[in-house]
């Protein structure tokens, strides 16, 4: 049986990209997610804030990587929804 060869450089092949990079990037989030943490953690055991070098962009990073991460999956979980309708109906 031969299967059919994937197109990378179609519209699947960039949205299944993306997602990898995506997905790679989230750890990045993770790791910030941890380092706010642990500068949160002292900052509440010594009862008051210090260092505030990068804080605020580790924060913004972090979110704005799981907005994309988030909005990349919804706009490829719509993609294939309307994809798969359209092969029902021919």
């Amino acid at each position: 049986m031969l299967r059919k060869k994937s197109n990378k450089t179609g519209k699947e092949g960039k949205i299944i990209y993306a997602l990898k990079y995506v997905g790679i990037a989230q750890l990045f989030a993770w790791l910030f997610d941890f380092c706010e943490n642990v500068r949160l953690e002292k900052w509440i055991n010594q009862g008051v804030a210090g260092n505030m070098f990068l804080f605020e962009e580790m924060v913004m990073i972090k979110f704005a990587i799981g907005i994309l991460g988030a909005l990349l999956a919804i706009i490829s979980m719509v993609y294939y929804v309307v994809k798969i309708k359209a092969l029902k109906t021919k």
